[in-house]
């Protein structure tokens, strides 16, 4: 799933799916000896799902396979997140919002934060997160861009197809905070 550098230890995250145990998606982290080019200890579960997760395509779309977790390191370089979408009743339903589980773990790959939250936008709407910070107060924040559903047969034109937003999530909260940001038409 991913490879970081948290503060100055390397992490690999991999994932499994564990048919012989209730068919559980798993993601495990493990730090690396990059000297030795060895393993350090064992690998250590940190997150477990019993439920279904809905996994992005190479191209950003929403599949029953795919990438299952979306890992992201905060630009500090001392904690991580990772996301997962549940898979909804009927997931090719429009209108259809779906629960996004959201943990962050420090550098010690210790949980430090772990929500269920309703996605602001329906599953048709492509969110691409662009950078994560989970504050001092406790809240997590998400700056993302959101695109907006184009008609195939419009005429083309150079201006982007997306706004830039942030999600902020307060700590005591399962409320996703929606701000966008005014960009006076330029990109971000």
């Amino acid at each position: 799933e991913a490879v970081y550098d948290l503060n100055n230890k390397i992490v690999i995250l991999y994932s499994t799916w564990d048919l012989n145990n209730n068919n559980k998606e798993q993601l495990f982290a493990q730090e690396i000896d990059f000297e030795k080019c060895v393993f350090k200890g064992q690998p250590q579960l940190i997150v477990s799902s019993e439920e279904k997760i809905l996994g992005i395509d190479g191209y950003g779309k929403i599949t029953l396979f795919g990438d299952k977790f979306i890992t992201q390191i905060a630009k500090d370089k001392t904690s991580f997140c990772v996301k997962y979408k549940k898979r909804p009743k009927n997931p090719f339903e429009s209108n259809t919002f779906n629960d996004v589980v959201i943990n962050a773990f420090d550098s010690e790959l210790n949980l430090i934060y772990k929500k269920t939250l309703v996605s602001p936008y329906p599953m048709e709407t492509k969110i691409e997160n662009i950078a994560f910070l989970y504050d001092k107060n406790g809240a997590a924040h998400f700056f993302c861009r959101v695109f907006e559903k184009r008609d195939k047969n419009a005429p083309k034109t150079i201006l982007a197809n997306y706004t830039v937003q942030l999600f902020t999530i307060p700590k005591n909260s399962e409320q996703v905070i929606v701000n966008k940001l005014d960009s006076n038409g330029k990109y971000i």
